[in-house]
């Protein structure tokens, strides 16, 4: 029996992982990818719901003369779902494939909006990252040294970010302006934090991603820690004024820190 249940936990923290890493790997959902959904639910899989082969056939839709010009504005289904093309009572649409006809446009009217769809896909992606994050980081931790998760249980913690800051300099008529950035940032894909843990007198250093997953202690931070630039400031070119860039440590609050470890 214990070894039943002992195989189960196995088996459910595997799956749990597995969906975790599935989420985390899957695509942000797009308006667009939203909205093919829908036409492929409503009209077939195969049809060209992006090809722009509808045109207003009408006087008005033609411009000057009686045949189609070249330059005359074409929509493809999508289009006409997303953006919803300005429709006139005089409108002629047709179509100049045959496998999309002019009569799909009228039953997109029964179709649920596709900005609001996106808007809940995206939602339901974020809450599903999060979760995922958070799974993943957790069975990180567990896989830490006894002493390093007593170190992040039951230290004192301050959470800081590292990251790039600028300097800038803009000589105007009379005056000077200096500016300088006062939080670090971090490229998109690189977003991580350092937690520093006290515990019994001695200061550890983790760098943790959710986003990928990771936990890394950082041993060269041991060593003369100080908030701040972390070295000499260097000039970079700029198309305004003078510009130069730096590493920086800044320590963020709780709430903050939250946001950016799980984007």
């Amino acid at each position: 029996a214990d070894i039943d249940r002992v195989q189960r936990a196995l088996a459910d923290k595997t799956s749990t992982l597995q969906q975790a890493v599935e989420q985390l790997a899957s695509k942000v959902p797009t308006q667009r990818d939203v909205a093919l959904q829908q036409l492929k639910q409503q009209f077939g899989e195969e049809l060209p719901y992006e090809l722009k082969c509808f045109r207003d056939n009408s006087p008005r839709g033609r411009g000057h003369g009686n045949l189609a010009s070249s330059t005359q504005p074409k929509y493809s289904l999508l289009d006409f779902y997303l953006s919803k093309p300005e429709v006139n009572p005089f409108s002629n649409w047709v179509s100049d494939n045959n496998t999309i006809a002019p009569s799909m446009i009228a039953r997109l009217a029964h179709l649920p909006d596709a900005k609001s769809l996106h808007k809940q896909a995206f939602v339901d992606y974020t809450e599903g990252t999060k979760k995922a994050q958070a799974s993943v980081i957790k069975n990180q931790l567990a896989k830490l040294p006894l002493e390093d998760r007593k170190n992040l249980e039951f230290g004192s913690i301050r959470i800081f970010i590292e990251g790039q800051v600028s300097r800038y300099e803009s000589n105007l008529p009379g005056f000077t302006i200096n500016d300088e950035d006062k939080v670090p940032s971090q490229p998109k894909e690189q977003k991580a934090l350092i937690f520093q843990t006290e515990r019994d007198g001695n200061l550890e250093f983790y760098e943790i991603s959710a986003q990928k997953g990771q936990i890394n202690k950082r041993d060269d931070l041991k060593t003369n820690f100080k908030e701040g630039p972390q070295g000499d400031w260097v000039k970079v070119p700029s198309h305004q004024g003078s510009k130069w860039t730096n590493t920086a440590i800044h320590e963020v609050k709780p709430s903050a820190s939250q946001d950016a470890v799980q984007q």
